[in-house]
């Protein structure tokens, strides 16, 4: 399937880069520190209601993060070794997220661009089809999202978060 642009999406980019894999939509916010295994890349916050969700190279959607700035040295660690997110979108501006990403950037010259989606592009990308594949353009002047559809459960991302609204919180934070 064709990618298509998602069009009237109204997102900011925090952190540039480009990245495509399939949506991983969370239903509550992650601290990535004591929530997230870095070297499985999954969530094993017992009391999430995404427990056992691997994140490693998908597209992130999560409405923001949400404990310790230390999730920055975590996240920066799993970008490195290669278990983080290919990319973030996020509802709320989430400066601890963006900073493990800008942090990987510099150190290790590896790239997870971080969005910054309004309510109206939040709602559009949590009605896509479960495991839609999205390709994430990030830059200072210019943000795209593509969709390029639905996909099978059994390819080669493994265990994933459903996508769907899921009983997320309508957003009403800081779209920049």
């Amino acid at each position: 399937m064709a990618e298509l642009a998602l069009p009237n999406l109204n997102c900011t980019a925090l952190v540039d880069g480009e990245a495509t894999g399939r949506c991983v939509l969370l239903r509550e916010p992650l601290s990535f520190w004591g929530g997230f295994d870095v070297q499985c890349g999954k969530i094993i916050e017992r009391s999430h209601a995404d427990v056992g969700a691997v994140l490693t190279g998908g597209i992130l959607l999560m409405s923001g993060g949400k404990g310790s700035s230390s999730s920055a040295s975590v996240l920066a660690e799993a970008i490195r070794i290669g278990t983080a997110p290919s990319a973030i979108i996020l509802l709320h501006r989430d400066l601890v997220v963006a900073l493990g990403c800008i942090v990987a950037s510099e150190l290790y010259g590896m790239d997870v661009p971080v969005v910054l989606a309004d309510v109206t592009a939040w709602d559009r990308l949590c009605a896509l089809p479960p495991h839609s594949m999205l390709t994430v353009r990030a830059r200072a002047a210019l943000c795209e999202v593509l969709f390029d559809g639905p996909r099978d459960r059994g390819d080669d991302l493994g265990n994933r978060a459903e996508s769907g609204n899921g009983g997320l919180p309508r957003g009403q934070g800081d779209h920049g």
